[in-house]
């Protein structure tokens, strides 16, 4: 996992206002699907004499992935007929596995096997493509083709070995209706080489994406209407980690220890201000899970989708926050930390002309991991975090 990529991304979020050339900065959103399999269909076959009949056994794998891809946008339009757009993905890669015996296996008992059951890995991601747009008709135009490239960055595969960069280059035709523009884009992406392990996967991709947006007539970003706020959070973790108090019974027989806590927590923010009482906050978090008396370390990158809520108190600017949080996984030393939970906290904010200081506890019920890993993540996580963001000022 590349911790740069993905800070690269952040910085380029922040920075973008303030890059000092004649732009409109607009943010809005992507949807779409792949149009490619993420995976080679597989098949290798040894002999097991073990079963003592000549029964052969073959390992199936193959793709599983067609799947529905989306995720925010920003998008810096100049004068001239160059953009950049920066988005941030989410996507799910699957692969189907079974195993076949020929002939079927015969026990004691009377009973056959011939295949196993046929399972399904998941592997979350969140892909960052940065891209240098380049538009063949005026900016106004009501139909507009243009071609895009640019870097890739993949800094989160669920311990899959998959490759963390690649190059992106896509086709396709911006529609503006009044101010909304609809761009329906053919993007392929041709990764770097994973891990040898992971051999069976693609490394070209072909999606099909529709991204949207409102036009924009402001040098600062603007989301529908709404100037949006971007900065960092950083904080601890309150609670532990990994906990091998919850280990499964295959793994019962190895020395517990304490759970490890206090880890450091970093990333990106983005805030939208939806009125004096509500906003909306989206973090993307990197973070380590550890074992206090061991070497085994997760990584992993947490995506808080949260709706704020300003209580009407004067001073001290308290509010609360709520909504899901999403986890990808990297890294995983045995383990398998759920993907999905619920957040709440509780928070004071302080504004001072642009820059805006918001401190905040916030816990986490995230799913309970599978039943089949050696470690188990903490379902209950507690976190302190200080959020640093920068924006217009609020009203």
């Amino acid at each position: 996992m590349r911790i740069h990529s993905a800070f690269l991304f952040i910085w380029i979020l922040i920075l973008l206002p303030n890059i000092g050339y004649s732009q409109k900065v607009s943010i809005g959103g992507v949807v779409g699907a792949n149009i490619t399999e993420d995976f080679h269909s597989r098949s290798d076959s040894i002999p097991a004499d073990v079963f003592g009949n000549g029964t052969t056994v073959t390992f199936k794998r193959w793709s599983n992935s067609r799947h529905f891809i989306a995720g925010p946008k920003i998008e810096v339009t100049f004068d001239n007929p160059f953009s950049i757009e920066v988005n941030a993905l989410y996507r799910e890669i699957r692969s189907s596995n079974q195993t076949i015996y020929d002939p079927p296996v015969t026990f004691p008992g009377g009973q056959t096997l011939s295949s196993s059951v046929r399972t399904t890995q998941v592997h979350t991601t969140w892909e960052f493509p940065v891209l240098a747009k380049y538009r063949f008709l005026p900016t106004d135009s009501k139909v507009n083709p243009f071609l895009a490239v640019g870097p890739s960055f993949r800094p989160a595969g669920s311990g899959s070995g998959m490759s963390h960069y690649g190059i992106t280059a896509g086709a396709g035709l911006n529609f503006q209706v009044n101010r909304l523009n609809i761009a329906p884009t053919l993007r392929y992406t041709r990764w770097a080489s994973g891990n040898i392990s992971n051999s069976s996967m693609k490394r070209d991709q072909v999606e099909f994406l529709v991204g949207f947006h409102q036009t924009s007539e402001s040098a600062w970003p603007n989301a529908f209407g709404v100037s949006p706020r971007f900065g960092v959070v950083v904080g601890v973790g309150v609670t532990g980690d990994l906990d091998r108090n919850a280990l499964t019974p295959d793994f019962a027989g190895l020395v517990r220890a304490p759970r490890s806590k206090g880890n450091f927590i970093g990333g990106g923010m983005f805030e939208m201000d939806l009125s004096k009482s509500f906003a909306f906050e989206v973090n993307a978090l990197w973070r380590t899970l550890r074992l206090s008396d061991a070497q085994e370390v997760v990584l992993t990158w947490e995506f808080p989708f949260l709706l704020k809520y300003r209580l009407p108190v004067k001073g001290i600017n308290p509010f609360l926050e709520t909504g899901p949080s999403f986890r990808a996984s990297g890294n995983l030393n045995g383990s398998q930390p759920s993907r999905f939970g619920f957040s709440a906290g509780l928070g004071v904010e302080q504004n001072w002309k642009a820059l805006r200081v918001a401190p905040v506890l916030r816990y986490t019920r995230w799913q309970r991991d599978p039943a089949t890993r050696q470690w188990k993540t903490v379902p209950d996580q507690l976190e302190f975090l200080v959020g640093f963001s920068f924006g217009r000022p609020r009203p």
